[in-house]
């Protein structure tokens, strides 16, 4: 019992709720897909929780405003809401991307297809006498997540630092 907790302690809490996204994934017929890696993880607790904070920060009196100019709650998401949570949503983005991109126990449960598996499971059966080929595997790696980055990177500063971008500076 005492090797069984030790290894759950190890592998994280992703694999413990693993069983019932399994379960969930074979019922609906995604196993074997690369839907089966991605769905679980639209709705992660880190997500959920960038948001709910940068939703935090969103003025009731705006909201209510656009209501009572007639506009729908679509429109409010779209016009009010998600221009003032835009850094939020970006932080949600990339961590969620690197978190899943960097994925190794989900996609061995899920996936039966050596050729459906990601990279991150490739990168650990690399021989360590070719350094070269892993160094260059590496940086392969790493181009999505710096991609992500540079398109994503102004949210990110003028969210951290409450400015607007459209604003100008002036000397």
């Amino acid at each position: 019992c005492g090797k069984i907790s030790d290894m759950l302690g190890i592998t994280g809490y992703r694999v413990i709720g693993s069983k019932g996204n399994y379960i969930i994934l074979n019922k609906i017929g995604l196993l074997n897909s690369r839907l089966s890696i991605i769905l679980p993880g639209i709705f992660s607790a880190l997500g959920i929780c960038l948001l709910r904070q940068s939703m935090r920060y969103v003025s009731d009196d705006s909201i209510e405003a656009a209501r009572l100019e007639g506009a729908g709650e679509l429109q409010i998401l779209i016009k009010i809401v998600l221009p003032q949570i835009k850094g939020g949503l970006a932080s949600a983005i990339l961590l969620s991307f690197i978190e899943f991109w960097n994925m190794v126990e989900q996609p061995l449960i899920y996936l039966r297809d050596d050729f459906k598996y990601p990279l991150s499971l490739y990168l650990s059966t690399i021989n360590e006498n070719k350094l070269g080929i892993s160094f260059a595997c590496g940086v392969i790696f790493m181009i999505p997540i710096i991609f992500i980055y540079c398109y994503l990177h102004r949210e990110f500063i003028y969210s951290a630092f409450g400015e607007d971008k459209n604003e100008k500076a002036y000397d």
